[in-house]
């Protein structure tokens, strides 16, 4: 009992620094057994507990064979070595009673009868439960916590606008954002034309042209109207500056209102079909109404959240680490030592 408690009561204490996001779906075996080595190997760097020895895929002598070994370490407390053998299953199937008596012929061959435990991250069989009771080996479940399902996309109009910010974590490390779209509708646009221009082309053109461009109405979709200045440069579109209006209108949103803007500079807008190319004006007036719609999702972050939950007492531990691509088989063992943190 006392075993136990040693080497499972730290176990919420401590983070990855680099674990793989593809070790769950790989079924090579071999990630999943450093996954778990890692586990196991930072439960021994407590205080209380002098580390002897964690080797991963070893090879063990019994009393009549030698035996492959997933995970073997050993650590000592007050004076005691404790030995220990972990089996590491990476499949998507249960585990089955034979496999449990297999392990148990393993330990019992082995010198100094080391205390069993067997990890996989599918479940087990009731009978391989009640046989691991019976035998005194520990059961755990290692799975990595399935990330939140994608956000939809944010629906913003040609003229609407979203604001985002991030609300909160969730206790796998995701980011909560609070979205916030404003969508703005417009109807009734008209501009107010500059008065000695207009005389100008009255004069020109005459009047029935001249009434044509003051009674105009405006079909085009916002980003169609062009603006320009008196050099005939672009200096923007009708879009851009609906988008302003929204936001000057305030983030509460708005009921429905006439707006008026008054430009500055002198500006020009280019009327397609019309007898005049580009028409000066100083103002336009228009009806206006801002939805505003607020909701959270959830944003997986570059987190990994492995979940460990133990058969004997019930118990949900979880262990944070960083989302890299899986390394060649080479560079695993290295890259899980250089990140241990000194």
């Amino acid at each position: 009992m006392t075993q136990r408690i040693v080497a499972f009561s730290v176990v919420a204490s401590f983070k990855f620094w680099h674990v793989y996001s593809a070790v769950m779906h790989t079924n090579t075996g071999v990630p999943y057994e450093l996954l778990t080595q890692e586990i196991f190997q930072q439960i021994l760097n407590q205080k209380s507990v002098h580390n002897i020895d964690v080797k991963q895929n070893v090879v063990l002598v019994g009393k009549s064979a030698n035996h492959q070994i997933d995970i073997y370490w050993e650590f000592e407390q007050a004076g005691i070595r404790y030995r220990t053998v972990v089996q590491a299953k990476d499949w998507s199937t249960p585990v089955n009673q034979g496999e449990l008596i297999k392990f148990k012929g393993v330990l019992d061959d082995l010198p100094s009868q080391p205390r069993g435990i067997f990890v996989t991250r599918s479940r087990y069989q009731a009978g391989a439960a009640k046989f691991a009771r019976e035998h005194g080996i520990l059961l755990y479940v290692l799975r990595q916590e399935p990330d939140p399902p994608p956000p939809e996309p944010l629906k913003v109009t040609n003229v609407g606008y979203a604001r985002i910010r991030i609300a909160g974590v969730t206790p796998g490390m995701h980011f909560i954002l609070e979205t916030t779209v404003f969508t703005p509708t417009f109807s009734d646009l008209s501009f107010v034309c500059d008065h000695d221009w207009l005389e100008g082309i009255k004069q020109g053109l005459g009047g029935d042209v001249a009434h044509e461009i003051v009674t105009k109405r405006f079909n085009h979709l916002p980003h169609e109207v062009l603006l320009y200045d008196q050099t005939g440069k672009q200096v923007g579109n009708l879009r851009e500056l609906y988008v302003k209006l929204a936001r000057d209108a305030g983030e509460q949103g708005c009921a429905r209102k006439e707006v008026k803007h008054a430009f500055v500079e002198p500006t020009f807008i280019e009327i397609p079909g019309s007898s005049v190319s580009r028409v000066k004006v100083i103002s336009l007036c228009v009806t206006m109404e801002v939805q505003k719609c607020v909701d959270s999702i959830i944003v997986p972050t570059n987190f990994v959240i492995f979940v460990l939950k133990s058969l004997d007492d019930g118990s949900v531990k979880r262990f944070r680490g960083l989302r890299e691509p899986l390394p060649a088989p080479e560079q695993t063992r290295s890259n899980l030592e250089a990140s241990r943190p000194t």
